[in-house]
């Protein structure tokens, strides 16, 4: 399970053929990072830190995931169970498409429903700019944010 589950997230060869046209690029200002550069980004934080189920994660512009599925990778090889690793991550894109590629590749391929319906919840089609008003802490707002 764990050789699957590395090679759906990182590896992401369901994805083949996904193109990104020069015109969505503009549109979008949609920018993939490279997995070396999301490793070292996210192993900079602390792996400590990442592997904890218990800290809310998110990412505010998820594309189809790669920020999430490094963090998710890493919960995992530490013996967190899927569904309690994905609790606590929450993506947000403004592209339906994304958000359905970042939803399919933190499933691992599972079609489990309780784990399908935790992506659904936490891996939401929205701008982040304008719509996310609510902090993930619980806290209130420091000022009020218009959803529009």
């Amino acid at each position: 399970m764990l050789k699957e589950c590395k090679a759906h997230l990182l590896e992401r060869s369901y994805m083949s053929g996904v193109q990104r046209n020069q015109a969505r690029i503009r549109a979008t200002a949609e920018i993939f990072t490279p997995n070396d550069i999301v490793e070292r980004m996210v192993t900079s934080i602390g792996l400590e830190k990442i592997r904890d189920p218990n800290k809310r994660i998110i990412d505010p512009a998820c594309g189809d995931g790669q920020f999430l599925a490094y963090i998710l990778w890493c919960r995992i090889k530490a013996e967190v169970p899927l569904e309690k690793a994905l609790a606590t991550l929450f993506g947000i894109d403004i592209m339906e498409d994304n958000v359905n590629l970042c939803i399919k590749r933190l499933s691992c391929g599972s079609d489990n429903e309780k784990i399908l319906g935790i992506l659904k919840n936490n891996i939401t089609e929205q701008d982040a700019l304008r719509r996310f008003a609510e902090r993930m802490d619980d806290k209130p707002l420091l000022r009020h944010v218009d959803p529009m």
